[in-house]
Protein backbone atom coordinates (compact mmCIF):
# COMPACT_ATOMS: atom_id res chain seq x y z
CA UNK A 1 0.00 0.00 0.00
CA UNK A 2 2.99 2.19 -1.22
CA UNK A 3 0.57 4.55 -3.16
CA UNK A 4 3.45 6.84 -3.72
CA UNK A 5 6.30 4.95 -5.23
CA UNK A 6 6.88 4.51 -8.82
CA UNK A 7 9.55 2.15 -9.40
CA UNK A 8 11.09 -0.65 -7.18
CA UNK A 9 15.15 -1.36 -7.59
CA UNK A 10 16.29 -4.61 -6.09
CA UNK A 11 19.38 -5.38 -5.52
CA UNK A 12 21.53 -8.22 -7.59
CA UNK A 13 22.37 -10.13 -4.03
CA UNK A 14 18.51 -10.48 -3.68
CA UNK A 15 17.11 -14.36 -3.34
CA UNK A 16 13.88 -14.49 -2.93
CA UNK A 17 10.70 -12.55 -2.51
CA UNK A 18 7.48 -13.16 -0.72
CA UNK A 19 3.87 -13.45 -2.08
CA UNK A 20 1.84 -10.15 -3.25
CA UNK A 21 4.87 -8.20 -2.55
CA UNK A 22 3.45 -4.80 -3.89
CA UNK A 23 -0.23 -5.08 -3.04
CA UNK A 24 -2.03 -1.90 -3.46
CA UNK A 25 1.13 0.07 -4.83
CA UNK A 26 -1.29 1.61 -7.55
CA UNK A 27 1.22 4.19 -8.77
CA UNK A 28 4.20 1.69 -9.14
CA UNK A 29 5.12 0.95 -12.98
CA UNK A 30 7.99 -0.98 -13.16
CA UNK A 31 10.85 -3.02 -11.45
CA UNK A 32 14.72 -2.83 -12.10
CA UNK A 33 16.87 -5.25 -11.26
CA UNK A 34 20.69 -4.25 -10.36
CA UNK A 35 23.42 -5.83 -12.76
CA UNK A 36 24.88 -8.71 -11.77
CA UNK A 37 21.36 -10.50 -10.39
CA UNK A 38 21.50 -14.24 -11.15
CA UNK A 39 18.13 -14.93 -9.56
CA UNK A 40 15.89 -12.17 -11.22
CA UNK A 41 15.28 -10.56 -14.44
CA UNK A 42 12.59 -7.49 -15.45
CA UNK A 43 10.61 -7.11 -18.72
CA UNK A 44 8.68 -4.26 -19.62
CA UNK A 45 9.00 -3.56 -15.64
CA UNK A 46 7.53 -6.61 -14.77
CA UNK A 47 9.53 -9.27 -12.45
CA UNK A 48 10.42 -12.34 -13.58
CA UNK A 49 13.07 -15.03 -12.64
CA UNK A 50 16.44 -14.55 -13.76
CA UNK A 51 15.14 -16.93 -17.29
CA UNK A 52 11.70 -15.37 -17.18
CA UNK A 53 10.42 -19.09 -17.00
CA UNK A 54 8.18 -17.58 -14.06
CA UNK A 55 6.24 -14.21 -13.57
CA UNK A 56 6.94 -13.37 -10.61
CA UNK A 57 5.15 -9.90 -9.63
CA UNK A 58 3.34 -7.22 -12.03
CA UNK A 59 3.53 -3.60 -10.63
CA UNK A 60 0.18 -2.59 -9.40
CA UNK A 61 0.48 0.27 -11.79
CA UNK A 62 0.77 -1.27 -14.74
CA UNK A 63 -2.74 -1.37 -16.84
CA UNK A 64 -4.05 -2.28 -20.26
CA UNK A 65 -3.85 -4.94 -22.68
CA UNK A 66 -0.86 -6.88 -21.62
CA UNK A 67 0.56 -10.26 -23.23
CA UNK A 68 2.13 -12.75 -21.25
CA UNK A 69 5.60 -14.18 -22.67
CA UNK A 70 5.86 -16.72 -24.08
CA UNK A 71 8.60 -18.27 -22.24
CA UNK A 72 6.91 -18.21 -18.82
CA UNK A 73 5.58 -21.54 -17.96
CA UNK A 74 4.27 -20.43 -14.34
CA UNK A 75 2.92 -17.68 -12.54
CA UNK A 76 3.60 -16.69 -8.87
CA UNK A 77 0.59 -16.85 -6.30
CA UNK A 78 -1.26 -13.19 -6.44
CA UNK A 79 1.53 -11.88 -8.92
CA UNK A 80 -1.44 -9.79 -10.33
CA UNK A 81 -3.47 -9.36 -7.66
CA UNK A 82 -4.99 -5.69 -6.79
CA UNK A 83 -3.33 -4.90 -10.81
CA UNK A 84 -6.78 -3.20 -11.00
CA UNK A 85 -6.06 -1.02 -14.49
CA UNK A 86 -5.53 -4.29 -16.87
CA UNK A 87 -8.68 -4.80 -19.16
CA UNK A 88 -7.42 -7.89 -20.96
CA UNK A 89 -4.62 -10.48 -20.37
CA UNK A 90 -3.52 -13.38 -23.13
CA UNK A 91 -1.71 -16.55 -21.23
CA UNK A 92 0.64 -18.46 -22.97
CA UNK A 93 0.78 -21.84 -24.30
CA UNK A 94 2.65 -24.02 -22.75
CA UNK A 95 1.01 -22.68 -19.04
CA UNK A 96 -0.48 -25.10 -16.83
CA UNK A 97 -1.90 -23.79 -13.54
CA UNK A 98 -3.45 -20.14 -12.91
CA UNK A 99 -2.58 -20.15 -9.25
CA UNK A 100 -4.11 -18.84 -6.51
CA UNK A 101 -4.73 -15.07 -6.22
CA UNK A 102 -3.65 -14.87 -9.28
CA UNK A 103 -5.54 -11.97 -10.71
CA UNK A 104 -7.47 -11.23 -7.16
CA UNK A 105 -9.55 -7.74 -7.23
CA UNK A 106 -8.14 -6.70 -10.79
CA UNK A 107 -11.28 -4.76 -10.79
CA UNK A 108 -11.06 -3.73 -14.69
CA UNK A 109 -10.11 -6.78 -16.06
CA UNK A 110 -12.66 -8.13 -18.53
CA UNK A 111 -10.98 -10.69 -20.91
CA UNK A 112 -8.67 -13.26 -20.61
CA UNK A 113 -7.39 -15.46 -23.48
CA UNK A 114 -6.57 -19.43 -21.87
CA UNK A 115 -4.06 -21.72 -23.25
CA UNK A 116 -5.24 -25.02 -24.53
CA UNK A 117 -2.60 -26.47 -22.02
CA UNK A 118 -4.32 -24.82 -19.10
CA UNK A 119 -5.54 -27.34 -16.23
CA UNK A 120 -6.10 -25.69 -13.42
CA UNK A 121 -7.26 -22.65 -11.87
CA UNK A 122 -6.67 -21.95 -8.72
CA UNK A 123 -8.67 -20.64 -5.23
CA UNK A 124 -9.68 -16.54 -5.83
CA UNK A 125 -7.41 -16.44 -8.77
CA UNK A 126 -10.14 -14.07 -10.79
CA UNK A 127 -12.61 -12.75 -7.65
CA UNK A 128 -12.50 -9.48 -8.32
CA UNK A 129 -12.23 -9.01 -11.72
CA UNK A 130 -15.66 -8.39 -14.53
CA UNK A 131 -15.34 -11.33 -17.05
CA UNK A 132 -18.44 -11.60 -18.24
CA UNK A 133 -17.61 -13.78 -20.81
CA UNK A 134 -15.21 -17.28 -20.25
CA UNK A 135 -14.05 -19.73 -22.71
CA UNK A 136 -12.32 -23.08 -21.43
CA UNK A 137 -10.67 -25.38 -23.19
CA UNK A 138 -10.49 -29.32 -23.15
CA UNK A 139 -7.87 -29.63 -20.79
CA UNK A 140 -8.73 -28.28 -17.98
CA UNK A 141 -9.25 -30.53 -14.83
CA UNK A 142 -10.17 -28.05 -12.03
CA UNK A 143 -11.57 -24.59 -11.10
CA UNK A 144 -10.65 -23.58 -7.38
CA UNK A 145 -12.93 -22.56 -4.65
CA UNK A 146 -13.88 -18.45 -5.59
CA UNK A 147 -11.90 -18.03 -8.46
CA UNK A 148 -14.72 -16.49 -10.32
CA UNK A 149 -16.48 -14.88 -7.44
CA UNK A 150 -17.57 -11.20 -7.71
CA UNK A 151 -16.99 -11.37 -11.41
CA UNK A 152 -20.86 -10.95 -13.27
CA UNK A 153 -20.53 -13.58 -15.33
CA UNK A 154 -23.04 -14.15 -18.03
CA UNK A 155 -21.66 -17.04 -19.97
CA UNK A 156 -19.63 -19.92 -19.45
CA UNK A 157 -18.50 -22.81 -22.27
CA UNK A 158 -16.53 -24.99 -21.54
CA UNK A 159 -15.07 -27.60 -24.36
CA UNK A 160 -14.50 -30.01 -22.19
CA UNK A 161 -16.89 -33.22 -22.31
CA UNK A 162 -15.67 -34.60 -18.69
CA UNK A 163 -16.75 -31.86 -16.25
CA UNK A 164 -13.70 -30.31 -14.13
CA UNK A 165 -14.07 -30.23 -10.68
CA UNK A 166 -15.68 -27.45 -9.11
CA UNK A 167 -14.57 -25.54 -5.62
CA UNK A 168 -17.09 -23.85 -3.90
CA UNK A 169 -18.12 -20.73 -4.88
CA UNK A 170 -16.37 -21.06 -7.97
CA UNK A 171 -18.66 -18.07 -9.32
CA UNK A 172 -20.45 -16.83 -6.29
CA UNK A 173 -24.01 -17.78 -5.07
CA UNK A 174 -26.01 -15.61 -7.64
CA UNK A 175 -26.06 -18.03 -10.51
CA UNK A 176 -29.53 -16.45 -11.95
CA UNK A 177 -28.22 -14.94 -15.02
CA UNK A 178 -25.35 -17.16 -15.15
CA UNK A 179 -25.36 -19.74 -18.50
CA UNK A 180 -23.06 -22.66 -18.84
CA UNK A 181 -22.68 -24.04 -22.39
CA UNK A 182 -20.76 -27.36 -22.86
CA UNK A 183 -20.00 -29.95 -25.65
CA UNK A 184 -23.18 -32.09 -26.93
CA UNK A 185 -23.78 -35.17 -25.21
CA UNK A 186 -22.52 -33.85 -22.01
CA UNK A 187 -24.87 -32.24 -20.79
CA UNK A 188 -26.40 -34.53 -17.90
CA UNK A 189 -22.60 -35.55 -16.74
CA UNK A 190 -22.29 -31.61 -16.12
CA UNK A 191 -25.68 -31.84 -14.29
CA UNK A 192 -24.53 -34.61 -12.03
CA UNK A 193 -21.65 -32.72 -10.93
CA UNK A 194 -21.26 -29.13 -9.12
CA UNK A 195 -21.44 -27.73 -12.35
CA UNK A 196 -25.22 -28.40 -11.58
CA UNK A 197 -25.17 -24.80 -9.66
CA UNK A 198 -25.84 -23.46 -13.51
CA UNK A 199 -29.59 -22.78 -13.78
CA UNK A 200 -29.05 -22.95 -17.42
CA UNK A 201 -26.74 -25.50 -19.03
CA UNK A 202 -26.79 -25.77 -22.73
CA UNK A 203 -25.31 -28.30 -24.74
CA UNK A 204 -23.82 -27.05 -28.23
CA UNK A 205 -22.68 -23.47 -28.86
CA UNK A 206 -26.03 -21.66 -28.62
CA UNK A 207 -24.62 -18.45 -28.15
CA UNK A 208 -23.66 -15.60 -30.54
CA UNK A 209 -20.18 -14.69 -28.75
CA UNK A 210 -19.50 -18.69 -28.91
CA UNK A 211 -20.61 -19.51 -32.51
CA UNK A 212 -18.45 -21.72 -34.03
CA UNK A 213 -16.44 -22.43 -30.60
CA UNK A 214 -17.33 -25.94 -30.87
CA UNK A 215 -15.68 -26.63 -34.44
Amino acid sequence: SCDQISTIVLPASLKSTGRNIVDHCFNLQAFEVAAGSSSYSVIDGVLFNADATELVSCPAGKGGEYTVPASVKKIAPAAFATCKNFSKIVLPEGLVSVPDYAFYECWGLSQVDFPTSLESIGDYAFDGTIIQFLLLNKNLKSVGAHAFERSSMVECMLKGSNPPSLGESAFGDDMNYTRLYVPVGSGSKYKATAWKVFPTIYEGSKSRRWAGSYR
